[in-house]
């Protein structure tokens, strides 16, 4: 897990075993691509089973971010 300030990044797998950290929205530096649907995971901004498809663009780093860990609007993103 790379962890970005208070964001981090889950390892590239739809599970909680990737551990993803609260962030208010994507940092500048990140950028959501998609989302897919995984496994449901609760979170300081609700329960889901949305993933954001994300890259890091300090270090080009792509993974995956649950939703419930991202104040997102959903809608705004295409599906993988």
């Amino acid at each position: 897990m790379k962890t970005l300030g208070k964001l981090a990044l889950a390892a590239a797998a739809l599970t909680t075993m990737a551990l993803p950290a609260s962030a208010a929205a994507p940092p500048p530096h990140l950028t959501v691509h998609c989302k897919v649907f995984g496994e449901v995971v609760s979170g300081p901004y609700g329960v889901s089973n949305i993933w954001y498809f994300v890259t890091d663009n300090n270090t080009h780093r792509q993974s995956y971010v649950s939703d419930a860990y991202l104040d997102l609007d959903e809608s705004k993103y295409p599906n993988c």
